[in-house]
């Protein structure tokens, strides 16, 4: 049966484009390192490409979830150890000041230190995070959490007592804050006497008293770093083992995604060459035709 001129030229036309075709896409291959068409060419392992990072995706915000929990917990703790070295050092003045040898002109230089340490303490209070949140206030955490009362004889807290939580894992909240306004205000007030008695040189009152009371106040934030110590240790275990598993995902898709370089650059040597041919071949057609009409 005689094919005519047309078809003919649709058939070279069609060989053409698919050979076109199939150069540009190993040349995509070879340039991205990426297989073309994986829907259509490995439709399996297409869509446990998009599940693996679907969940890639959600591992890394839980990351990033972390990275401010890390935050809060570690200022916290470096914070609570500044309280902590400040209460020692009142500790450390009050003894002195216990002292029935020391005359109150000497005290009244103490009550005045003790005061200094007392104004360092509540700037701790309002201790900032690195997004400028206030660490110590809560779910409130844009308000500034402590400010002297009226007479500057006392603390009001202005923040809450509310976990801040962040989502570590599937339906896992994590509280990135510590609730301590009750035992701050505590170590303020405590402070406060302190300082009044050394003022007015109440001896008894700062050895049978006050001592207690600050030590009692050391202690709950001795207590109260080593939980947020702890709580960076789970930070930094939770990360690690997300990291991990992150890692192995995207190796996953890599195994499905990625081309071997070496049989990819000779698969587009292949498409090349049929792709040079194809225009050979129709080019020869086309003269022999052309001669043909002429004929």
């Amino acid at each position: 049966m005689r094919v005519s001129t047309f078809q003919q030229y649709n058939s070279y036309k069609s060989r053409i484009a698919k050979t076109q075709s199939d150069y540009y896409m190993a040349q995509q291959e070879v340039l991205t390192g990426k297989k073309q068409n994986l829907m259509s060419n490995d439709p399996a392992g297409a869509s446990a490409v998009i599940r693996a990072k679907d969940l890639s995706g959600a591992l890394n915000q839980y990351k990033t979830n972390l990275q401010t929990a890390k935050d809060f917990a570690g200022t916290t703790e470096s914070t609570l150890g500044d309280m902590g070295d400040m209460m020692k050092q009142v500790n450390t003045l009050l003894l002195q000041g216990a002292n029935s040898s020391m005359d109150q002109s000497a005290r009244t230089a103490i009550a005045n230190q003790i005061g200094d340490i007392q104004k360092r303490m509540v700037s701790l209070m309002n201790t900032q995070g690195a997004s400028a949140q206030y660490i110590f206030a809560g779910q409130n955490s844009g308000v500034k959490p402590y400010s002297l009362n009226a007479t500057s004889t006392g603390l009001v807290f202005s923040g809450d007592d509310f976990d801040a939580n962040v989502e570590i894992g599937p339906g896992e909240l994590l509280a990135v804050n510590t609730a301590m306004s009750t035992q701050m205000i505590a170590a303020y007030d405590t402070i406060e006497k302190i300082k009044t008695d050394m003022a007015g040189g109440n001896i008894s009152a700062l050895s049978d008293v006050d001592l207690g009371l600050l030590q009692n106040s050391m202690q709950v934030f001795r207590e109260q770093r080593g939980e947020a110590g702890s709580k960076l240790q789970q930070i930094s275990a939770l990360s690690t083992q997300h990291q991990r598993r992150i890692d192995d995902l995207n190796q996953h898709i890599s195994n499905v995604e990625d081309v071997d370089l070496s049989e990819a650059i000779t698969k587009m040597q292949l498409a090349q060459t049929s792709y040079q041919a194809t225009l050979q071949v129709t080019a020869s057609a086309s003269r022999m035709s052309l001669m043909d009409y002429i004929r």
